[in-house]
Order: structure tokens, then sequence, then C-alpha cells
């Protein structure tokens, strides 16, 4: 008895083997989709996103922000305390302000601490990987082992 298809097993099996181009290509895929989801306020955030490695079998994408991690999986209510200084210091609403400067006549809050109420969670990342996937991921696999036949 013999085995029938060994040589289109293999030809298949080699056609969806690890890939670098793949991965890179997935991996811009999935910039441009955490870029497209990033919430905005400055920009900053979705300048920070990039690529950070590629393998065959893997690609990396990070957010460089040192609050990336915060806005993705959002924060829980703290406290907030001075660290160089006595106190907290901020313009009170409806002062305005001129390069971060309270202007003259404006008013200002002191405290020696604040409670904030923590933010929600605005994912960005793992939902943009995701769609990199479903964008690319699946089919891309399936029509090279379907065209080694």
């Amino acid at each position: 008895m013999s085995v029938k298809g060994i040589p289109q097993l293999k030809a298949r099996l080699e056609a969806i083997a690890p890939n670098p181009d793949f991965m890179r290509k997935l991996a811009l895929v999935a910039v441009a989709e955490q870029k497209r989801l990033v919430p905005r306020r400055t920009g900053n955030l979705g300048r920070s996103i990039g690529i950070e490695r590629v393998t065959a079998t893997s690609a990396d994408t990070v957010a460089h922000a040192n609050y990336a991690l915060f806005v993705e999986r959002g924060t829980k209510a703290h406290t907030i305390v001075p660290r160089n200084r006595k106190a907290l210091r901020w313009p009170a609403a409806g002062s305005s302000t001129l390069g971060g400067r309270v202007r003259s006549g404006g008013s200002v809050i002191f405290a020696k601490r604040v409670r904030h109420p923590g933010t929600r969670a605005q994912p960005f990342m793992e939902p943009g990987a995701k769609r990199a996937v479903d964008k690319l991921g699946v089919d891309v696999i399936v029509k090279a082992w379907n065209d080694a036949a």
C-alpha cells in the first residue's frame, strides 16, 4: 500500500511555511489599522506607533509614547501628589494661558493632592492587530495552500 499525494502535500506545506515577507506585510497593515483607531488629541500617540521587530513567524508593533498603555487599558482611580514641589499647581477654569503659563490676572489653583477618577480604556493596538489579521491573515494562507496543489 502506498500513500498518494505526498508531492502535493509537500508543495502545500512549503507554500504556507514561515515567511518574513508576509509577516512584514501583516505588520504594516497592523500599524496602519492601529493609527486609524488611535484616539487623537495632539497626534503624538499615533506618530509613536511603528514596527518593532519582524521574524519569519511573528511581527511586533509598538506605541513608543510613555502613556500608550494608559490609553490602551485605561486607569483606575488614583491620587496624584507632587514629586518635586510642595504642591500641585494648575490654571483655574476660565483662566487663559500663554505658553503653559497663566496670564497675569488669571486664577491659579494649588493642592497638596488630587483624587483622579481614572480614565476609560480606548484600545487601539490590539483591535488594530486583529483587524490586520482579519484583512490579510487567514485568506492569504488559504490561498497559498490552495494554489500550491
